[in-house]
C-alpha cells in the first residue's frame, strides 16, 4: 500500500508549522462538516486504533459515506488507515492537527511559527 505524503511535511516524529494556504484550506474543509468532525473525534478518543466496521456499526449513515468521510479526514492527514486483509484500523494523527492549529494561530495573532501542543 501506498503511503500518502504527510500534509504537514514535518520529518518523522515532529512538528511542523508551515502549512501552506492550501494545506490550511483543505484541513479547515475537513474540519468543518459536522458529520466528519464527529467521526474524527470518535477516532480521537478512542485508545489507539478504531475498527471502522465499529464507526459503521455506530453511526446512523450508510458505510459509503462513512468511506467518502475518512478519505477526505485521510487526504487532509487528520487520520491514518491502516488496512489488515479485510479491516482497516484508523488512528488520529495529534502531529497533523498541531501544526494546522500552529499555522492558523500564527497565521491569526501574526506571530508565525508559534506552536500549540496537541491537547490544549
Amino acid at each position: 500500500m501506498r503511503r500518502r505524503a504527510r500534509l504537514d511535511a514535518a520529518p518523522e516524529g515532529g512538528h511542523s508549522s508551515r502549512m501552506n494556504d492550501g494545506q490550511i484550506a483543505q484541513i479547515a474543509k475537513a474540519l468543518a462538516d459536522p458529520r466528519r468532525f464527529a467521526i474524527l473525534e470518535a477516532v480521537a478518543t478512542a485508545d489507539g486504533e478504531l475498527a471502522c466496521k465499529r464507526l459503521v456499526a455506530e453511526l446512523p449513515v450508510s458505510p459509503a459515506t462513512i468511506s467518502h468521510h475518512l478519505k477526505q479526514l485521510a487526504t487532509a492527514g487528520l487520520i491514518e488507515v491502516r488496512r489488515e486483509a479485510q479491516q482497516a484500523f484508523l488512528r488520529y494523527r495529534k502531529d497533523t492537527m498541531a501544526a494546522y492549529l500552529s499555522a492558523v494561530s500564527g497565521r491569526l495573532t501574526g506571530r508565525p511559527g508559534r506552536r500549540v501542543r496537541p491537547g490544549r
